[in-house]
């Protein structure tokens, strides 16, 4: 063989090696940028990382896109918990465990220089709420679920249940006077005299004003201690706060509030409570109702009758968080999530 062809193989086969080294290198280091791709995904996109209050930059208008804007994702992440809800206060026979859900967060205002976030989607768990018991409890307990299970110390000011005053204040003025109208808001004396205990609670607390329950829909959001006493025949009059409605977008001040409460992509939200009661006058009797919102409507369960008629429901969970109002973000991600400080 030639000596210096031989020198010119050797050579080859080397930088064929280089090569081959070359390439398991970036192959690896391709790999392993794909195992961190959520790592990286939350850095934020532009080169500084300055970091700012939150409320600084909100923008209801929704028209710059370096602001915040309502409807968009935030990456707040709950504390992992676990709650026990006792069954005394549910009206079920046992006592259930619920844990905190993988949620993603979505900015639903700032009120007092906080912004609110809420969650994409109702809880995959369910809650089921039986009779006066259930129904009497309903507002704190969908609210201690939510406080125990979706807070984050770091972040969180107030953690609680989406309730159905959230929704109404989002609404047209038109809309508002819609669901306000016809029997909504008269005071009737139904001839069935069976009333659930927190009525009478409510009128004679002091914590509380005489109209509450059948009175301004803040009361009937209102709730500091449980019932165990479910049924009470002390009240003489009750006042129609019930109203349902199937929503639209044109409903809403936003079309935005629109996908989150109701319908998000064309899809209906499966049926999730909102923590409000509410009060209807159907013939001669009293209806006590929870609110809900699921399949395109916003109404309410009928939980408990004043001529002793019960009733059981079962529906999912809608948390709300208020951030602290010095919650400062450094940016968006690269797919347009806000990532906290």
């Amino acid at each position: 063989m030639d000596k210096g062809k031989g020198i010119r193989i050797v050579a080859l086969i080397a930088i064929v090696i280089v090569v081959l080294i070359g390439a398991a290198i970036i192959i690896k280091v391709t790999l392993g940028s794909k195992d961190n791709q959520n790592h990286v995904s939350n850095l934020p996109t532009n080169e500084t990382v300055e970091s700012k209050k939150m409320a600084s930059i909100y923008d209801i208008t929704g028209v710059d896109d370096e602001k915040i804007h309502v409807g968009d994702y935030v990456d707040y992440e709950p504390e992992v918990k676990t709650i026990t809800v006792e069954g005394k206060y549910t009206g079920i026979e046992n006592d259930i465990v619920m844990q905190t859900e993988d949620l993603k967060w979505r900015v639903l205002d700032m009120k007092n220089g906080c912004i609110t976030l809420i969650s994409d989607k109702p809880t995959e768990s369910t809650l089921e709420l039986v009779r006066s018991t259930g129904y009497c409890n309903s507002v704190k307990l969908l609210n201690d679920i939510c406080s125990t299970l979706y807070t984050n110390s770091n972040y969180a000011k107030e953690v609680r249940s989406l309730a159905r005053s959230d929704v109404y204040k989002k609404m047209a003025v038109a809309t508002q006077n819609i669901v306000h109208s016809g029997n909504y808001g008269i005071v009737v004396a139904p001839e069935t005299i069976g009333y659930p205990a927190i009525a009478e609670t409510n009128a004679t607390n002091t914590n509380y004003k005489e109209s509450d329950i059948y009175g301004t829909e803040a009361e009937e959001e209102r709730q500091s201690h449980y019932i165990t006493s479910a049924l009470t025949e002390g009240m003489e009059s009750v006042k129609y706060t019930f109203w349902e409605r199937t929503a639209k977008t044109s409903d809403f001040t936003k079309s935005t509030y629109y996908s989150l409460f109701i319908s998000n992509s064309n899809v209906n939200y499966n049926e999730y409570y909102l923590a409000t009661r509410c009060a209807e006058i159907y013939m001669n009797d009293a209806y006590f109702n929870l609110s809900y919102i699921g399949n395109g409507k916003i109404s309410a369960y009928r939980m408990y009758c004043s001529n002793g008629d019960s009733y059981n429901t079962e529906a999912a969970i809608r948390p709300v968080v208020t951030l602290n109002a010095e919650t400062q973000t450094i940016g968006k991600d690269a797919n347009g999530v806000w990532i906290l400080k």
